[in-house]
């Protein structure tokens, strides 16, 4: 640890001397600096890299979103009484704020990649967090878990879910009913109950529209089979790990095939290979592992708990992936969501820096959050496609204790249906918020392109529909993570997975972006 810390120290001065080329002027402050970080490179070891310094960067975009910077943390003391901004490279803070912690009319952009730089330099190390974090963080999930609204249909049975579409349930059934002879009764939270039902009103006509579009789901049609040969195989394994630790080779197997696959992926047509038909290999046994969860690392700040699939559900789970990929292709939705595109997010997200008419918002524990109880009502105009989620997905989870948790979500993370499944979702959502019609058709939905996008928990929204985005967010128990969303300032971000952090720093100092 302590030669890593040695190599962050190392890379920061770097960093550090790259300011003084772009600010001579600093040198002074650029050595007291030096000198802090060694100090506290000393005293804190990896941890200043891994914890404290990123610490600072939601405060920097924090103040960039809001105006003002809200100082908090060790590293954040204020250089005097008439300085409010961080003694530590204050030289950077001060061309970004003014010494009363408001935001500059013209922001210096180049400072504002040197902090980012500074604070996000050991931010994504792949080390272990402590214990103590570990156990907060499976303490979290299980929090999240008891929370999560239990579902309306029977998701705990093997038989068809849904035999056909339905308006008994919907996103409304969210907002609980208030008697106005309440002591505590209020005429403001009528109005915003009133506003609230109207927003979910908008999602579910959304939801209804696209969740049709995705028409008639049969594996052993041509429409499927055409599709997932047009997008590669469907039907594989992925390329993590299994609930029973096989390896790779022993997963085509499949002792078991439960009931709950069959009704969907017959196993003669789904998982029977051709040297099982040779050695004339009989049907597995009907029993359903449970997932396994797994402890990942992610930051310092805490791990990833994802869940490995039995391999016979992961199998279908991948060709349903396969299938939603290709018919979001084929459909209107593709204008809104490409997996393969997520540099088309970044583009908007520019413009949305320059104009100001886009915000981007991130979620917090999406897919932990993402409740049964909402998918239900998403997809309940398809119960083709709700009934084959329902069959792919397990519904016990294998804690770490070795005790068993009965899921209320979705699907962990992990599970190859979470990403294309919430992207849908959030898509529904966003695109309810940003509508403001009472009846909305295809071609009010279709009026939304080029201003809305979603990849995975990554949203793009007109400014004008985030307060109604966070509205329905909140009644869905889905969370916002405000310190990764922005709206009101000139700072955009987007996350782009297979390219890590994407900064555009603009040539103008009134184009500030990332």
């Amino acid at each position: 640890m302590k030669s890593q810390a040695n190599m962050l120290l190392h890379v920061l001065e770097g960093v550090l001397q790259d300011v003084l080329l772009a600010y001579p002027e600093m040198s002074s402050g650029v050595q007291k600096d030096i000198l802090r970080i060694t100090s506290l490179t000393l005293n804190r070891g990896q941890g200043l890299y891994t914890l404290d310094l990123p610490s600072l960067d939601p405060l920097l975009l924090g103040g960039l979103e809001n105006g003002r910077l809200q100082l908090g943390g060790a590293l954040a003391r204020r250089v005097s009484r008439k300085c409010h901004v961080p003694r530590l490279f204050s030289g950077l803070w001060l061309r970004v704020f003014n010494a009363d912690s408001c935001l500059k009319q013209e922001p210096d952009p180049t400072a504002i990649a040197f902090l980012r730089q500074i604070f996000c330099l050991g931010k994504r190390l792949d080390v272990e967090c402590s214990q103590f974090r570990r156990e907060a963080a499976l303490e979290a999930y299980h929090e999240i878990e008891s929370e999560l609204r239990r579902p309306t249909l029977d998701w705990a049975a093997d038989d068809i879910l849904l035999e056909e579409p339905t308006d008994k349930i919907g996103l409304s059934d969210s907002c609980q009913a208030r008697d106005p002879g309440d002591l505590f009764y209020r005429e403001e939270e009528e109005l915003a109950q009133e506003s609230l039902l109207k927003v979910l009103g908008r999602i579910q006509q959304v939801a209804d529209i696209l969740s049709r579009s995705f028409g008639h789901l049969d594996v052993m049609s041509e429409e499927f089979h055409s599709i997932y040969s047009s997008e590669g195989i469907g039907f594989k394994h992925g390329p993590g790990a299994v609930a029973s630790g096989t390896k790779k080779w022993e997963r085509s197997l499949f002792p078991t095939w439960p009931h709950k696959l069959e009704h969907i992926f017959p196993f003669a047509y789904c998982g029977m290979t051709t040297i099982d038909v040779r050695m004339g290999t009989k049907q597995p046994i009907n029993h359903e592992l449970p997932s396994r969860m797994i402890c990942v690392p992610k930051t310092s700040k805490a791990p990833r708990i994802i869940a490995a699939e039995p391999a016979e559900h992961q199998w279908c789970q991948q060709a349903l992936w396969t299938f939603l990929r290709g018919k979001i292709k084929k459909t209107f939705v593709g204008q809104f969501i490409d997996f393969s595109r997520q540099d088309l997010s970044a583009e908007l997200v520019v413009r949305a820096s320059r104009d100001q008419s886009l915000a981007t918002v991130d979620l917090s524990d999406a897919s932990d959050r993402l409740s049964c109880w909402t998918m239900e009502r998403i997809f309940r105009k398809n119960h083709f496609l709700l009934n084959a989620l329902h069959a792919a997905r397990t519904r016990y989870l294998r804690h770490i204790d070795g005790s068993f948790l009965r899921l209320k979500k979705f699907a962990s993370q992990g599970t190859a249906t979470t990403f294309p499944a919430q992207s849908l979702v959030f898509l529904c959502i966003a695109l309810g918020a940003s509508i403001k019609r009472d009846r909305i058709r295809k071609s009010d939905i279709l009026r939304m392109v080029g201003k809305v996008r979603v990849y995975g928990d990554d949203i793009i929204i007109p400014v004008d529909g985030y307060e109604d985005l966070k509205l329905a967010m909140r009644s869905l128990q889905l969370k916002i993570n405000l310190n990764k969303s922005f709206c009101l300032g000139k700072f955009r971000i987007v996350w782009l997975r297979r390219l890590r952090w994407v900064r555009l720093y603009p040539r103008k100092a009134d184009d500030l972006q990332s």
